[in-house]
């Protein structure tokens, strides 16, 4: 399997850097390989496994000492994911507003792609299908083929393809099936 040996590697890669000297740089490269580990966890156990839950939350402590806010919004793309699948829908909600402040402030289209499809399947669940309706358009609107495909190895779905799954069931609920 793939991501088992993806996973095997970040687990040799993150022994490999341990006796290193601390620097940016290879605490940046520690955090990018939890942060693999814990796509690779999502992608082999489930998206709730708790192994899933414990990188992605070892790579939050992580990020909190360095600046790389784009490594932080990965972060919390995978807490979120962990959230909404074991069904922590205020929790998975509140993670999605982390995310769309951050990638605001980013002003990366990647990123707000994101940030809007999470948007968008938090508040489907909560109920809130207009406003569901209308971030899932607004991810669909934002995504670039050309530019955004490399999303799915980052948090392991392609947003787009996400918002395409919802959007319909979105819609119907609101009585607009023809839209």
């Amino acid at each position: 399997n793939a991501y088992q040996e993806a996973y095997d590697y970040c687990t040799r890669g993150k022994e490999l850097i341990k006796p290193l000297q601390e620097s940016a740089e290879r605490k940046e490269t520690e955090l990018s390989l939890e942060l693999l580990a814990g796509v690779c966890l999502a992608s082999l156990k489930g998206y709730a496994a708790i192994e899933a839950q414990e990188a992605f939350s070892a790579a939050q402590s992580m990020s909190r000492n360095i600046g790389n806010k784009s490594l932080l919004f990965q972060t919390l793309a995978g807490l979120w994911s962990f959230e909404l699948i074991r069904g922590e829908l205020r929790s998975a909600l509140d993670l999605a507003k982390r995310k769309m402040i951050l990638a605001s402030a980013l002003r990366d289209s990647g990123c707000l792609v994101e940030a809007h499809m999470s948007m968008g399947i938090s508040l489907f669940y909560t109920g809130s299908f207009l406003s569901s309706r209308d971030y899932l358009k607004k991810c669909l609107d934002l995504y670039d083929i050309q530019k955004h495909t490399y999303l799915t190895s980052l948090y392991g779905w392609d947003p787009a393809v996400v918002s395409l799954c919802y959007l319909p069931s979105a819609v119907w609920i609101l009585g607009e099936p023809d839209s």
